[in-house]
């Protein structure tokens, strides 16, 4: 009489060795969340630093272009403080600058206002101080607003008329 030993293979794993691999599965991926977490958190905090400060410099680069080519501040008169900002350049035109519920807006013309700044910053208390020429200083303006609670400025920009 012969015998045959059967040989079973297995294919696989077992119940229990599935249900220790998908534990320790989650404890890696657990640890692995806890310490990346911080640095995403910190990453998305500097994303919001650096488009703060992009649209900031975005506005200040308007703001100076349009005083490059004025003639005359019509808004606020001298020695005075505004909140609003209006000139007028040598084509003729008058631009006003100032905030529309968060966000930086030129008007060119009594024309429809446009933004300068992007929804996700909101800009606030732009102030604007109109300083009259001295015997010892030219014509300037001195201004700044906030975005994102940052303050940006005092900018003081001195004319030649």
């Amino acid at each position: 009489m012969t015998q045959h030993q059967r040989v079973a293979k297995h294919f696989g794993f077992t119940l229990l060795e599935t249900i220790i691999y998908v534990g320790l599965f989650g404890v890696l991926m657990a640890g692995l969340i806890s310490a990346v977490y911080p640095y995403l958190k910190h990453a998305e905090k500097n994303t919001t630093g650096i488009l703060t400060a992009s649209e900031s410099a975005f506005i200040e680069q308007k703001v100076l272009s349009v005083f490059a080519q004025t003639n005359a501040i019509i808004e606020p008169n001298a020695d005075e403080v505004g909140d609003t900002l209006t000139v007028a350049t040598y084509t003729g035109d008058t631009y006003t600058f100032g905030t529309n519920n968060g966000a930086f807006a030129i008007r060119i013309n009594e024309g429809d206002a446009l933004l300068l700044s992007a929804e996700r910053v909101n800009v606030q208390n732009f102030l604007i101080t109109h300083h009259a020429p001295t015997e010892h200083s030219s014509r300037y303006v001195e201004y700044s607003f906030t975005a994102d609670n940052a303050l940006v400025g005092p900018i003081r920009y001195y004319f030649q008329f």
